[in-house]
């Protein structure tokens, strides 16, 4: 119980930071606007609140942002409900695994990277959705093969920003991941480290999510094309 209300006031106060910051991005936008009376797409500006419009696309900084918003609320829920051993768990990880996914989808790298992230997350999918199709026996271990896999893409993700920005949580998180997810497949893993692990990742991926958000790197135009 005190891991759940560790996690849920947690879950709170990052939903209260979020918003308090885009509050204050929506009074500069607003204030800019007015400055530069145009009336043509602001793209430095909203890229960072809306996907905008540019040449027929949709910029992806708001996209890239929003899969990690899903991934830290999918690992909420996670450390919430396995711990009461509720079986909607699940819903916290598929919740994640389409965070991962919609982040991968919208990430502005160089090809080979998104290629070989992309590559792992979806194939870390289709292995899961493989797992409702074989024999029983061996669907158990598929499934969390395929949840590794996707893990794998999910701290290349994280390890692309720990990469660019240097801090030390993002580190701990793309290492984690992994670790703690091949750990469940290769080494008997008891339930109170699970417990305690899923805390720690979700506290974690709280504060990177707090600061993907707070970052203003994703209003340029050249992050988002």
């Amino acid at each position: 119980m005190g891991m759940q209300l560790i996690a849920e006031n947690a879950l709170f106060c990052f939903f209260i930071l979020l918003f308090n910051d885009l509050e204050k991005l929506l009074k500069k936008c607003s204030l800019e606007k007015n400055l530069r009376q145009t009336s043509s797409y602001d793209i430095n500006l909203f890229m960072q609140i809306i996907p905008v419009k540019r040449n027929g696309t949709f910029g992806t900084g708001f996209c890239y942002r929003i899969g990690f918003l899903m991934q830290a609320s999918g690992m909420a829920l996670l450390a919430i409900l396995y711990p009461m051993q509720n079986p909607f768990f699940s819903v916290g990880i598929m919740l994640f695994e389409t965070g991962v996914l919609f982040s991968a989808i919208c990430l502005n790298a160089s090809v080979p990277s998104k290629v070989i992230i992309l590559f792992m997350v979806v194939s870390g999918i289709l292995l899961q959705l493989s797992g409702f199709f074989i024999y029983e026996e061996y669907a158990g271990f598929v499934i969390l093969t395929g949840i590794g896999i996707l893990c794998l893409g999910a701290s290349g993700l994280i390890g692309r920003e720990a990469f660019r920005t240097h801090r030390m949580e993002s580190w701990f998180l793309a290492t984690g991941l992994s670790l703690i997810a091949f750990a469940n497949i290769f080494l008997k893993i008891n339930f109170i480290f699970n417990v305690m692990s899923f805390s720690v990742l979700f506290l974690l991926l709280l504060f990177f999510t707090g600061q993907i958000f707070k970052s203003s790197d994703y209003a340029h135009p050249q992050h988002c094309t």
